[in-house]
């Protein structure tokens, strides 16, 4: 059973964004924290953070390696 919510929760900025809606074309769902976006992906074991308030670029170019990985072990294009 999915958790989450196939909508993109606000707060994020641009780059966190456009990765957010990547991951959501390719089945993930999210629940929005306080400070911080959990990702599930449709596998049911996945997970990902997405930083609501980024002050690491590092943790983003970790976020989309992590969902880049992820894609090409389910052969989907990541399209980020």
């Amino acid at each position: 059973m999915p958790r989450g919510s196939g909508e993109i929760p606000k707060g994020l900025t641009k780059d966190w964004r456009k990765l957010a809606e990547a991951m959501r074309d390719a089945g993930w769902t999210f629940d929005h924290g306080a400070k911080h976006v959990k990702a599930y992906a449709s596998d049911g074991r996945t997970r990902a953070t997405l930083s609501c308030t980024p002050s690491d670029v590092a943790a983003w170019r970790n976020a989309r390696g992590g969902f880049r990985r992820w894609c090409r072990e389910n052969a989907i294009d990541p399209g980020i």
